[in-house]
């Protein structure tokens, strides 16, 4: 417990950059999320395709015995209430990425010493110009801000 308790303390005050491996952790808890949200869309989708060929076949009725019987129902109210609950938790790990990438976008906004400010409204300038050279210039400018 105290261990959970640690993790949990050292995840909520983060400093400094993730490493490759954490982003990588990052990205296959997604891809597992993806990979187990498709899989259960297939699984529904057969079975509700499966209950609407019972009208039209005979050899669908085992869907309306399925779907009629009360453990079915009871089983489908549980894995309602467990797919909320993981889809929270879901949310929750995506905000606290979310805060991780913030933060270090924040700490290496300070490390690089560039003036944003100035890039970010040479960029608007440069939006509203039509193209020409004076638009070449200030693309040329920019560049150069950000390469120093």
């Amino acid at each position: 417990m105290r261990r959970l308790l640690l993790w949990i303390h050292a995840r909520a005050f983060h400093r400094g950059l993730h490493g490759a491996a954490h982003i990588d952790r990052q990205r296959q808890r997604a891809l597992r999320l993806a990979v187990f949200s498709f899989v259960r869309m297939t699984v529904w989708l057969l079975l509700i395709a499966c209950y609407a060929l019972n009208y039209l076949f005979p050899g669908f009725g085992w869907t309306r015995v399925l779907f009629a019987s009360v453990p079915f129902v009871a089983l489908i109210s549980l894995y309602a209430n467990a797919a909320t609950d993981y889809g929270a938790g879901s949310a929750n790990l995506a905000e606290l990425t979310a805060g991780d990438v913030h933060d270090d976008t924040e700490h290496t906004r300070a490390q690089l010493g560039v003036d944003f400010a100035a890039i970010e409204t040479d960029i608007a300038q440069l939006a509203a110009l039509q193209p020409g050279t004076a638009a070449q210039e200030l693309a040329g400018r920019i560049v150069a801000k950000l390469r120093s």
